[in-house]
C-alpha cells in the first residue's frame, strides 16, 4: 500500500527469518535502527534476511505506464 500510494513515510521493516523469538526481533530491529538512521529518517521498505539488509527509498517510483519490460508484447 505505501508503494502503491506514493507516500515517503514511514520506513518498514520487514523481518525474514524463521524461529526468532521476541528478544532476538527486538535486537535485530535495535541493530537496523543503529545501522541505517539516515534510511529510516527518509523513508524506506527494508527487508532483513539472515545475511542482507535491502532498502528501497521511499517514495517508490513505477514504471511508467507506457514502457514496456523486456519480454513483455
Amino acid at each position: 500500500m505505501i508503494a502503491v500510494s506514493g507516500a515517503a513515510r514511514p520506513t518498514v521493516i520487514r523481518i525474514r527469518r524463521e524461529g526468532l523469538n521476541g528478544a532476538e526481533i527486538a535486537a535485530l530491529i535495535a541493530d537496523v535502527l543503529l545501522r541505517l538512521p539516515e534510511a529510516i529518517a527518509q523513508g524506506a521498505l527494508m527487508t532483513v534476511t539472515e545475511r542482507t539488509i535491502r532498502i528501497r527509498r521511499l517514495p517508490v517510483k513505477r514504471p511508467s505506464p507506457t514502457r514496456r519490460r523486456e519480454g513483455q508484447s
